[in-house]
């Protein structure tokens, strides 16, 4: 009944609607309508009340709620199945229970804040409300589980282009899950598998992009290297109009790559703030300095140390000078 309540308001736009017009279209009593609007009040919907013009919603066409994804040009299979919620723990949480009850491929979670957001390596991913885009999507590819890291790979691509393709600012991509700005992380991915032996089972892609955030809306030790779409200038689009053209650029990406296409690896070769430079890589309890020279065919880093010799980097930390890949 809320949600219903929420689309309305949204179609009404500025104009709002009454109480009584509330009561009637939904077939409730007036005061039952004034009980949800509190309700919705109190999850956060800023919903305003004005003498002879009834209820009216507050940047409606931002929140993530069905009716305005619905008004996007959404493809075919990503978005098909689409749950939001005002509050989670963790969309990727939320977006594994899904999956282990056999939710469909494609299956979309949202929220308007995570309370438990998740960066890569452990970290904690800052999900105020509002303030950004926090989302998980299920997918089920017939890969071997050595091939995860390019669905990392893949997805950053992806939500690159959206973000270009709706804001008009240019992304770079850090490897292997930062979206970068300017020289600052603005979004972050957080891919993880159910597997069974030598098979993956499903795989939750989790993306969060700063959308509003001021420098005094991150914690004062990530201020020097976090930024937002609004930060970094250009369009702010509205978060249905963003989560919608990512979803577009990943279904063609990833449809393409079960086909055998990895035409998307070389654009992310082009978009790659790594790849000719020098970089320091820790992994199994020892650190390093190497040249990133290239990603081999399952999204592993390719190192060149002093030596001349050459390494793959598989899973670990990777940081360039001047910038450090923590969660923002």
């Amino acid at each position: 009944m809320r949600q219903e309540i929420l689309s309305r308001l949204v179609a009404a736009g500025a104009g709002g609607l009454s109480g009584q017009e509330l009561a009637t279209w939904l077939g409730l009593s007036r005061t039952a309508v004034w009980k949800h609007i509190a309700a919705l009040r109190e999850e956060g919907y800023r919903i305003e009340a004005e003498p002879g013009s009834g209820y009216r919603l507050v940047n409606g066409d931002d929140l993530l709620i069905p009716a305005n994804l619905e008004r996007q040009r959404l493809p075919r299979r990503f978005g098909a199945q689409y749950h939001y919620h005002p509050s989670l723990d963790s969309t990727n949480l939320a977006a594994r229970r899904l999956a282990m009850a056999n939710a469909p491929e494609g299956t979309v979670v949202a929220a308007d804040q995570q309370l438990a957001g998740r960066g890569r390596l452990g970290r904690h991913w800052v999900s105020a409300a509002g303030l950004g885009l926090w989302f998980s999507v299920i997918v089920r590819p017939s890969v071997p589980p050595h091939q995860l890291a390019l669905v990392t790979l893949l997805t950053a691509v992806a939500a690159a282009e959206g973000i270009e393709e709706v804001a008009g600012t240019i992304v770079g991509i850090k490897w292997p899950n930062d979206l970068v700005i300017g020289g600052r992380k603005t979004a972050g991915i957080l891919t993880e598998a159910g597997t069974e032996l030598d098979r993956v089972d499903y795989i939750v892609i989790g993306i969060g992009i700063n959308i509003l955030h001021r420098p005094e809306d991150f914690p004062p030790e990530l201020r020097a290297t976090a930024t937002s779409l609004a930060q970094a200038g250009g369009n702010v689009p509205t978060r249905p109009a963003l989560l919608a053209a990512i979803l577009r650029w990943l279904d063609h990406d990833y449809q393409g790559w079960l086909g055998g296409d990895l035409t998307w690896l070389e654009r992310w070769r082009c978009r790659s703030v790594t790849l000719g430079r020098t970089v320091t890589v820790k992994e199994s309890g020892s650190q390093y300095r190497a040249l990133a020279i290239d990603v081999d065919s399952d999204g592993a880093l390719i190192v060149q140390t002093g030596d001349g010799g050459r390494r793959r980097v598989v899973a670990g930390e990777v940081s360039l000078g001047g910038y450090r890949g923590d969660s923002a």
